[in-house]
């Protein structure tokens, strides 16, 4: 019967993104709600992979196996994927140098497979992983970059808030990447909403990609050894792959063109003020209480003499809650600015920086608000209350 072993620590980190990926997939493809534990041999060492695919994405989990009983060649075999999640989980409570022992029988089927650590043994189901689709493809031309892996996940979690939900613009449902002149700029946009920020790459390439949104959680949970890790970055025209250290993540990209926004960024600004963001968030916090949740607007408007930004709920015409943060220098702007809390509240906390430089729009009235090193925007569309 074959078998590998590994300490429990090692399992768990490894088997956990396939198991949790696997056990998620609620399509019709039955293959995709299994595990693929696939072995290679090359020459004295094996190599063991974990890997799981929801037909867009996968993930995959390198480690060494510290056991086994691979003489040659390769070997694989499909598992259970909830059943998987479960084990991993309840294993997670042994000490992290107990021994988990996997194997499984030539024959696949129900409770062909058996996971032991401890005083443990748990079966589990096993496939024929012939039934296993294959896995996406990444063209040999594929642009290669690297950036530190802090980076990357600041960036797509910043974005996040701003990509679209089931729009009618397919290409808004996802984050647009592009890589030029040595920068890698990441775009998000729903509507009502902007969102743009850049990060300096060693590449020289040019290429534009959008990624699916279902990869943003996948992204934020690639682990981080140590500090400056960086993440390896290939995309090509179909699909775009993640690595950090043993994991890889590898997403099909979202068809079509991206809307250009840079009108909306080269448009004529009147700056208000640069302010503290916590300052700002802060009050707009105490504001949530008196909002009207089904026009969640709050009024903004600058009091030149005592230097403040001065913000109001209302509801049915009246005034229902008030809050006023200090501001340094501000520059006159005569009318009332209406926006919905959630959204600035959102646009405030993706600002790369703790001081956030806000402006209005001179023609449309959208708000704009410049991150402190000028590498992130905010785009906030005006409310009509």
């Amino acid at each position: 019967m074959p078998f590998i072993s590994l300490n429990v620590a090692d399992f768990t980190n490894s088997a956990t993104k396939a198991a949790s990926t696997a056990s998620s997939y609620r399509g019709k493809n039955a293959a995709l709600s299994r595990v693929r534990l696939l072995l290679i041999k090359n020459d004295s060492r094996v190599v063991g992979f974990f890997s799981a695919s929801n037909g867009a994405q996968t993930v995959t989990q390198r480690f060494i196996p510290s056991e086994h009983d691979m003489s040659e060649g390769t070997s694989e075999v499909l598992l259970d994927g909830a059943k998987l999640r479960s084990i991993v989980s309840s294993y997670k409570t042994l000490a992290g140098e107990t021994k988990v022992k996997l194997s499984w029988e030539s024959e696949f089927g129900a409770s062909k497979g058996l996971i032991s650590a401890s005083r443990s043994r748990l079966k589990i189901d096993t496939d024929d992983p012939a039934t296993y689709p294959s896995p996406l493809k990444m063209a040999d031309s594929a642009v290669e970059f690297f950036l530190p892996v802090e980076h990357l996940q600041t960036a797509v979690k910043s974005a996040r808030h701003a990509v679209g939900q089931n729009h009618a613009i397919t290409a808004l449902n996802g984050i647009c990447m592009t890589v030029k002149d040595g920068s890698l700029t990441i775009t998000s946009a729903d509507g009502h909403r902007v969102y743009n920020s850049r990060i300096d790459v060693n590449s020289s390439a040019s290429i534009s990609a959008i990624l699916p949104s279902a990869i943003i959680d996948l992204v934020l949970s690639l682990p981080v050894a140590s500090l400056g890790e960086e993440a390896r970055l290939r995309v090509d025209d179909c699909a775009v792959e993640f690595t950090v250290g043993a994991t890889l993540i590898r997403s099909a990209l979202v068809d079509g063109k991206y809307p250009d926004i840079k009108p909306f960024l080269s448009s004529p600004t009147n700056w208000l003020t640069t302010l503290e963001k916590s300052d700002l968030v802060a009050a707009l916090n105490r504001l949530q209480a008196s909002v009207n949740t089904r026009l969640p607007a709050v009024l903004l408007s600058v009091d030149i003499e005592n230097c403040s930004l001065n913000l109001q709920t209302m509801d049915s015409g009246k005034v229902v809650g008030e809050d006023s943060i200090p501001i340094d220098n501000p520059n006159p702007c005569e009318q009332t600015l209406s926006f919905n809390i959630h959204y600035l509240l959102d646009a405030f906390a993706s600002s790369l920086t703790s001081k956030t430089r806000i402006g209005v729009d001179k023609e449309k009235g959208f708000l704009v608000l410049e991150s402190d090193n000028k590498q992130s925007h905010s785009i906030v569309m005006p409310m009509r209350v």
